[in-house]
């Protein structure tokens, strides 16, 4: 016969302890030292989305075709995107979205075929 004992755990040991695990107040949000001021961050943002918003508007919108038009309504839908993601306080993001719709905003303004735009 097969000794019990050495079927079961010895009954004084003891299951280990859960290790402590304590969730974070608030989840954390990646920054960089770019970010590390909101209200700066937030400015620098919104200055980049009105720059790019000024180049939109010297665009001739009437005169657009194929790809340019549709570059024109992503310029102005990456304005929307880069002032809702601040308002989130996703600035790294929203910087982003902004210099990418002033990058198109000033190709159209330029006349430069959107083929050519490094996105």
């Amino acid at each position: 016969e097969r000794p019990e004992s050495a079927a079961r755990p010895e009954p004084s040991a003891r299951p280990a302890e859960p290790p402590d695990v304590r969730r974070p107040a608030e989840p954390g949000r990646l920054g960089t030292p770019e970010t590390a001021d909101a209200a700066a961050a937030t400015r620098r943002v919104l200055d980049t989305v009105a720059r790019a918003r000024a180049v939109l508007a010297t665009v001739r919108v009437e005169r657009l075709k194929g790809d340019a038009r549709v570059q024109y309504q992503t310029a102005q839908q990456l304005i929307e995107q880069a002032e809702a993601a601040v308002k989130v306080a996703n600035f790294m993001y929203a910087l982003r979205l902004a210099d990418k719709a002033e990058m198109l905003a000033r190709g159209l303004a330029g006349g430069e075929s959107p083929a050519s735009w490094p996105l």
